[in-house]
């Protein structure tokens, strides 16, 4: 039985309706976002970190890294945010506060939609691997006053032993 043409046509705009429609799913994107590793490269001691996304606490508190791996942090593009993550970072006496991505500081990882910043902890520091080269960001000096740690240095955490 030959088609009708009133059929043919009833196909066609079927066919450009669900052609419209995945082309609009399609299209739709994921949000911008911003992303940072944090990867122990020293042989013995545990990295503990404190990482904070536009300011916030990122997903609850401190994480403990341990010889060989790593952690990840992302977060979304916010309009009108700083779009930063920052890092409280201590291995054993040593401890820093290092800014590991901001989308408008071109020092540091500030390139959007990519997983390509990536931070490695050494004995002398943190290690911003650019283009294979690695740019040194060294620890804060530990300032003690009668074995006491000053006030004005960023949070010291006590490993817990199980």
């Amino acid at each position: 039985m030959p088609c009708s043409s009133n059929h043919h046509h009833h196909n066609i705009v079927l066919c450009l309706f669900l052609l419209s429609f995945l082309s609009v799913t399609n299209s739709q994107s994921w949000p911008d976002f911003f992303f940072a590793s944090i990867t122990n490269e020293t042989p013995k001691l545990d990295v503990l970190a404190r990482c904070y996304l536009n300011g916030q606490d990122y997903r609850g508190g401190e994480s403990s890294i341990e010889p060989g791996d790593a952690r990840a942090y992302q977060g979304d593009i916010v309009p009108g945010k700083n779009n930063t993550i920052s890092c409280d970072v201590k291995l054993g006496n040593n401890h820093g506060f290092f800014r590991m991505f901001d989308l408008n500081d071109t020092s540091i990882c500030h390139t959007p939609n990519t997983s390509d910043c990536h931070w490695y902890v050494q004995e002398d520091g943190l290690c911003w691997l650019v283009e294979d080269i690695c740019v040194m960001f060294e620890w804060e000096p530990i300032v003690r006053h009668n074995n006491i740690i000053s006030s004005d240095e960023h949070i010291m955490w006590k490993r817990s032993t199980p």
